[in-house]
């Protein structure tokens, strides 16, 4: 029996080892080539090379449900392939979903990039899916925060920008190779998991979907039309392919769109369950189709053979889920104001020697105030033009609701442009550098809206600038 015992373990082990194994996303190693990847900085560099192909060279848009760690604007892009700059809202997958992560996390590939075993050398992205898709296609409104619950539709792709660490070529040894992505993103629902536009504690879900697929979704079909005929560069069809604005449309209403939104507490056995649903953009789309249920509403934006092959298509809403009755407690009503940023270092010019950087140093920051995003350029221009110990004042007040037993979260992140023509979005055509500076991040978080109150400065490891916040409470 002893010995059975042991046999039907091991059985039982190997069964585990393979399941473990089967339940891997695809090898970053040695598939991102053969789906197109040529790693090839050069290539990239004059936009004669793929940046994106799609995972197995499969079109169809895939399905991701997770937790956002880490949202923030890219600080750069490649002006060859971008008009703007991208929204980035890493995923946690949920279990059902991780295969959709490339690599070993006992290898340190892929999505699960480390220089060594030790957690601190981790890429920022470890474990997560990155999601991308540029700022002038996704509105502000449906930006999510660190925290939010999200369901995704995107191209499933290889990011053939990314293969190795810094001063690797394709030919070194021991490459972690590229990271699956989304990119870009074909439909956004952000379950808030503090709705701070929400003033009666209803559950707040953002929902855009949308046909500007930019040019990552050309350079991803392309590539697939016109792959590469050489290791270094793929055949001049691609590059006017991509190049062709008609391209950028990416196919929304070939399926339809369904996702759950949880409602809050239910205050009352005698509470009703309610909805609001509010337009946050106008656009061509269906109207939704609500279910309730008995914990919140199934909703289906029925996309499937609406409207046309060539004419722009976008659904952008709020949907509010909440009782009849309203919560045992009220949200907090906070105001927060942004009352100046000093500059302590305009990062031009240049401090790594990467091109002229002619002063005056052009920044470009954003705030986040619990998943309410802005950019503080369009508060203040000055800020794109600062020197060295410059304050830029703002005096602009937000008003956020915090529902209770949630948190406070403030983030500060951008870029300072150097880029030459033809220059990313917003930032202005400059001939300054090879790359943007980075100010930093600058994020700190409170247990709730009574520890917020109050005055706060905030700045970037760096120390090359902080942030100084007034927070009070408002009259509910």
């Amino acid at each position: 029996m002893r010995g059975f015992a042991l046999a039907s373990f091991a059985v039982a082990a190997a069964l585990a080892l393979v399941a473990s194994a089967s339940a891997l996303g695809p090898n970053p190693v040695t598939q991102p080539p053969k789906d197109g990847c040529q790693r090839s900085p050069a290539g990239l560099i004059q936009s004669t090379t793929a940046e994106w192909v799609y995972v197995n060279g499969d079109r169809r848009p895939r399905v991701v449900e997770g937790v956002v760690r880490h949202a923030h604007v890219s600080g750069t892009d490649l002006p060859g392939t971008h008009a703007w700059y991208d929204w980035l809202t890493p995923v946690k997958p949920d279990r059902k979903y991780a295969n959709l992560l490339a690599g070993d996390p006992s290898q340190r590939t892929g999505n699960f990039q480390g220089k060594t075993n030790d957690p601190s050398t981790r890429d920022e992205e470890y474990g997560l899916l990155g999601t991308e898709w540029e700022i002038g296609s996704v509105p502000p409104y449906v930006w999510a925060t660190d925290g939010d619950h999200v369901k995704y539709w995107g191209a499933w792709i290889w990011d053939c920008g990314h293969f190795g660490y810094n001063g690797q070529t394709r030919d070194s040894p021991g490459l972690p190779g590229e990271k699956t992505e989304f990119h870009p993103v074909n439909a956004m629902v952000v379950v808030r998991h503090a709705g701070f536009r929400s003033k009666n504690g209803n559950t707040q879900a953002d929902v855009l979907i949308s046909s500007d697929g930019t040019t990552a979704h050309a350079v991803e079909d392309c590539a697939l039309r016109f792959p590469a005929t050489n290791p270094d560069s793929y055949p001049p069809e691609f590059t006017s392919c991509y190049q062709d604005p008609r391209n950028n449309r990416q196919k929304v209403n070939d399926r339809d769109y369904t996702f759950f939104i949880p409602a809050p507490a239910k205050p009352s056995k005698d509470a009703m369950l309610t909805y609001r649903v509010d337009r946050m953009a106008r656009g061509p789309a269906p109207r939704e189709e609500v279910v309730k249920k008995p914990n919140g509403i199934e909703v289906t934006i029925p996309f499937k053979g609406f409207g046309g092959n060539s004419s722009p298509l976008r659904y952008a809403k709020t949907i509010y889920v909440g009782w009849s009755q309203p919560p045992k407690r009220r949200p907090d009503h906070l105001q927060v104001t942004l009352d100046s940023v000093t500059v302590a270092n305009s990062l031009d010019p240049n401090k790594n020697g990467l091109g002229s950087g002619d002063p005056p140093g052009e920044y470009q920051l954003y705030l986040d105030i619990n998943g309410d995003w802005t950019f503080l350029n369009d508060l203040n221009p000055a800020l794109g033009a600062v020197s060295d110990g410059q304050v830029v004042a703002f005096d602009h007040p937000f008003d956020v609701y915090v529902p209770h037993g949630k948190g406070v979260r403030l983030f500060t992140g951008g870029r300072e442009c150097d880029l030459p023509p033809p220059e990313v979005k917003p930032c202005p055509e400059r001939s300054e550098g090879i790359g943007n500076d980075d100010p930093g991040e600058a994020e700190v978080s409170f247990g709730s809206a009574q520890a917020a109150l109050g005055r706060h400065t905030i700045a970037p490891e760096s120390g090359n600038y902080t942030a100084t916040l007034t927070i009070r409470r408002l009259r509910r």
